[in-house]
């Protein structure tokens, strides 16, 4: 739920960053040179480096290219086999199901055509498939394995994996000669749980896990694709998203932490449930926050749903008790006459300080700080008036 604020500050550091890490992963990868023209044949301007340091919304084109690549392959191999080319046009059709999860070519057996009178060319279309489905079968997985295993083979393996966690411990001596360090506090997705590193009898120790935004299950050659790596919390990597995956590629550049054009955090709101009257002057003892999609974006509700945000942060609801208890006893006029006495004991002091050191700096900070809960404060301190 908020934005990962990468270590660089300008487009000459992102580029130490983005070379740092491709040096760091590449070196286990194999047969680059064959890979790169396996790329170039989906795309022309990719190559490895692209491939694993383009921003987040680039690999989603990637994969928009990718798919229609294997399209492009499943109609060509079908053509080998002399499918005729009036049944070719099913193919849109059938290419969501035909094809799945980059893995395996599926039977079209089970798929109807939308219209009956079409019955005949489907069942001719599949007589033509099950004699060469195996060899179908092979060349497509052989044009995946080619991207896909050479990448993603090493960070099952854990050749790769380590490296890169230490890549984002700050362990990188170029990065750390240009002052370029990651500075993890709270999980991307929920803002609640800590993911810093810390150090036991000198060894450094993460508090965090790689989500893969986009699924390593289903987009392998995108497994270590450095803006696909999401810092989270055990809870969100594993209990929650694990390998569940959002309906559509089109709004995920708004959802994904790591991308440029996030704007998830505006777009979801903690609500107090009734007016703020009902809690400061009628006393109203149960608080309730309701989590509300302001865009009604499908994917968003999903988002909230995924990751149990509404469940998790009723747990949490002392914070917002906390911030509605303070409110009560120190209203505009209260602080202005606090203001003043300070004044009158030559003591200097002004409002904004003071509504800092009793609700807490973190909901006047401008910029994010990834704080635990920052979002959660930041909105129920603006419906609170303090912000």
């Amino acid at each position: 739920m908020q934005k990962i604020k990468y270590p660089y500050r300008n487009e000459i550091e992102k580029e130490t960053f983005i070379n740092a890490y491709f040096e760091v992963v590449s070196t286990n990868i194999k047969y680059q040179s064959k890979i790169c023209n396996e790329i170039k044949k989906i795309d022309k301007n990719w190559d490895l480096k692209k491939l694993l340091t383009a921003d987040f919304n680039e690999l989603v084109k990637f994969v928009k290219s990718f798919n229609k690549y294997i399209k492009k392959t499943i109609i060509l191999e079908l053509k080998r086999i002399n499918v005729d080319q009036n049944e070719l046009k099913y193919i849109d059709e059938y290419f969501e199901k035909y094809f799945d999860n980059n893995k395996k070519i599926k039977s079209l057996n089970n798929l109807t055509p939308k219209e009956e009178k079409d019955k005949l060319k489907r069942e001719n279309l599949n007589k033509g498939l099950t004699k060469k489905r195996n060899e179908i079968n092979s060349s497509i997985k052989r044009k995946l394995n080619i991207i896909s295993n050479s990448i993603k083979s090493p960070y099952e393996n854990k050749t790769i994996f380590d490296k890169i966690i230490g890549f984002i411990n700050n362990e990188n001596n170029e990065l750390k000669k240009n002052k370029i360090t990651y500075n993890l506090k709270t999980c991307h997705f929920c803002n609640i749980d800590f993911i810093n590193s810390f150090s036991v009898k000198d060894k450094k120790k993460n508090h965090f896990t790689l989500d893969h935004f986009l699924q390593k299950s289903k987009y392998p050659y995108l497994s270590i694709s450095l803006f696909n790596l999401i810092p989270s919390c055990y809870s969100c990597n594993t209990k929650f998203k694990g390998q569940m995956e959002f309906d559509s590629l089109d709004n995920l550049h708004k959802i994904s932490p790591s991308s440029e054009m996030f704007n998830l955090d505006q777009q979801l709101e903690f609500k107090l449930k009734y007016n703020v009257e009902e809690y400061i002057d009628n006393n109203k003892d149960i608080v309730e926050i309701e989590l509300t999609n302001l865009a009604n974006e499908k994917d968003f509700d999903k988002f909230i749903q995924m990751f149990n945000l509404e469940g998790r942060y009723e747990f949490h609801n002392e914070i917002s008790n906390e911030l509605i208890r303070k409110r009560k006893i120190y209203s505009d006029s209260q602080l202005d006459e606090i203001e003043k006495i300070f004044h009158v004991n030559n003591i200097s002091i002004d409002k904004e300080t003071l509504k800092k050191q009793i609700f807490g700096s973190v909901i006047f900070e401008k910029e994010n700080t990834n704080e635990p809960f920052e979002k959660y404060k930041k909105d129920i301190a603006k419906q609170l008036g303090l912000i």
